[in-house]
């Protein structure tokens, strides 16, 4: 079961950083200046802003297998179009569905990466998340590969698309069910306070910058500094290496200090 956990945030990072090589070329299908494409960047955000609080309420309806399943078909559904949307409207309407589908995916892997933490006996969080950041370096180097070998954007987004779906499909009644509770609370929506509240904001801010990078770096090596498209994505690459090496020292760090 953890490996199969581990596999899902895998391919979900690969399909999150297979948008980095994207960028450029949506910047030139739409004729967007950067001012343009910031904001039409913002609808990845919203989606992920306005799904992820209603997951968790879905997660105690319906548990976690089904949204992992529908979030991930979806994702696999999206991510193509993101290589043909020709309009800033279509391209806006696509992140924000791509975000949408995402943000329930992330909440809902990590739901299932919660029951597998609680069966362990040490610390196992973090390598999770680190394969999250691996699937980050396979994404955007796969999708650059295929782009450097002639392969069509879109066809290399179909590829992505369907290892995420065969696995999803394949293997999606094999996550855990959630523990079982006495009662229910009826779901309200809330403010985090204190040290939620402060968590948040340092998380904010580290997905800001992952964020930026994700959505800027491409453009940035390939306008700025001559990189091919093929080889823009690899400055999102380069972070995601960085991130798991940290991701990965985390549950030794947990196990020893707490």
């Amino acid at each position: 079961m953890k490996y199969l956990v581990t596999f899902m945030f895998l391919l979900c990072g690969l399909a999150v950083s297979s948008w980095a090589p994207m960028v450029p070329l949506a910047k030139e299908r739409t004729g967007l200046n950067e001012a343009g494409l910031g904001l039409i960047l913002l609808t990845m955000g919203g989606g992920a802003i306005l799904a992820m609080p209603f997951v968790g309420p879905l997660i105690q309806i319906v548990g976690s297998r089904i949204i992992i399943l529908v979030s991930a078909i979806l994702t696999c559904v999206i991510l193509p179009f993101l290589t043909i949307a020709d309009t800033p409207v279509q391209l806006g309407i696509a992140l924000f569905v791509f975000g949408a589908s995402l943000g329930c995916l992330d909440v809902s892997m990590n739901s299932q990466a919660v029951i597998v933490q609680d069966r362990m006996s040490k610390p196992v969080m973090s390598a999770f998340h680190g394969m999250f950041s691996v699937g980050g370096l396979l994404g955007a180097m796969i999708f650059g590969l295929l782009l450097l070998q002639g392969v069509s954007p879109l066809i290399a987004a179909c590829i992505i698309s369907a290892a995420l779906l065969i696995v999803a499909v394949t293997n999606f009644r094999h996550f855990l069910d959630h523990p079982e509770k006495e009662e229910t609370k009826a779901f309200v929506l809330k403010l985090p306070k204190g040290p939620v509240l402060l968590l948040g904001i340092f998380c904010m801010i580290a997905f800001l910058t992952e964020g930026a990078l994700l959505d800027w770096s491409a453009l940035f090596l390939r306008d700025d500094r001559g990189f091919s498209v093929s080889m823009a994505g690899a400055g999102y690459s380069v972070f995601s290496v960085a991130m798991a090496m940290m991701r990965f020292m985390g549950d030794n760090l947990v196990h020893k200090h707490g």
